[in-house]
């Protein structure tokens, strides 16, 4: 504190690495307006700081660009990420005649493909208790009659009949708008006997997640497999 009678200890805290990865001063925008030229991108983006590249192109999507903030002090590391960010986080999602845009920060092509696997996985997820994986179809059912039989418990979002093939017995999935419509089904049509055949109904699961937990298993029976030799 200044002297030698006061001697103050605080605990040593390092930083958490994602907070470096998380930094980034380069974006990517698309769903762009389709009268949008560089100008026009230029125009858009210049307000959140300094821009040191902007590449802007159009392709069967409509018109999209890239951008990276920058200083001109070679020793500053804060404003471009911080500009960055700032149009992240009042850009995306803000509409522009009539168009949703999206701008996040860019990433590598196989960033980008871990990102919409990311997405997709949190989507189905929030989907599970919804989704109904039905076994044991006779082979002759139609979309229509899975409709017809899951409609009586509540309003159905989707369906996906897979006929037989490969030696494969038909199956489906039945996707509906509230979770306690797919449980009610559940209850109500397990192993009922629909054309001949004893329905088998499960929730769906996710097969990233299913993957992960046979690999689990897998590991366990290994596990004991070595304990016991």
């Amino acid at each position: 504190m200044g002297n030698n009678d006061v001697i103050k200890a605080n605990k040593y805290q390092p930083r958490d690495k994602r907070d470096f990865r998380r930094v980034f001063n380069n974006i990517y925008a698309k769903n762009l307006p389709d009268d949008f030229d560089e100008a026009k991108a230029r125009a858009l983006f210049t307000p959140f700081g300094p821009i040191g590249m902007l590449k802007f192109d159009k392709n069967d999507m409509g018109p999209y660009c890239m951008i990276a903030y920058f200083s001109e002090n070679k020793e500053d590391r804060t404003t471009g990420p911080a500009a960055a960010q700032r149009a992240v986080d009042e850009l995306n999602g803000k509409e522009i005649d009539g168009k949703k845009i999206y701008v996040k920060p860019f990433l590598s092509v196989e960033a980008r493909k871990q990102e919409i696997l990311r997405e997709a996985i949190k989507y189905k997820n929030s989907k599970k208790k919804c989704n109904l994986f039905v076994k044991n179809i006779p082979e002759t059912c139609a979309e229509k009659d899975i409709r017809d039989l899951f409609g009586k418990f509540g309003e159905i979002e989707s369906v996906r009949l897979f006929s037989k093939e490969k030696g494969k017995n038909p199956y489906c999935f039945v996707c509906f708008h509230r979770p306690d419509h797919a449980s009610k089904a559940i209850s109500e049509l397990q192993g009922i006997e629909f054309q001949g055949r004893a329905l088998q109904i499960n929730h769906y699961e996710i097969k990233e997640i299913r993957k992960l937990q046979n690999v689990e298993n897998q590991d366990k029976i290994d596990f004991m497999r070595f304990r016991q030799s």
